[in-house]
């Protein structure tokens, strides 16, 4: 999954388990591929219910700049990682957004 890669970029993010960065990633790639509102908010409802992070609060980066997340979109989206496979064209502005 492309987002764990970001995540693991920022310190705030290493005591959590790799299931919870998957799962925020899972939520941050629907945003980024367009999913169907639907959709996602199934994702997200199962998330919430069973106690998985859905927010980046909820991943320690509360107090993160925008900054150093986008150092980290950056470097999801650096030539070659598996970001690449998702659908349209991806930067590193939509994955932040994301």
């Amino acid at each position: 999954m492309p987002f764990r890669m970001v995540l693991t970029a920022l310190a705030e993010t290493h005591s959590f388990y790799h299931g919870e960065k998957v799962a925020f990633g899972v939520l941050a790639g629907l945003q980024l591929t367009d999913t169907p509102p639907g959709e996602s908010e199934t994702v997200f409802s199962f998330c919430e219910d069973v106690g998985l992070p859905t927010t980046l609060a909820d991943m320690g980066l509360e107090n993160v700049n925008r900054e150093r997340l986008m150092d980290a979109a950056e470097k999801a989206c650096a030539p070659g990682e598996s970001i690449h496979h998702e659908a349209g064209l991806i930067t590193p502005e939509k994955v932040l957004n994301a």
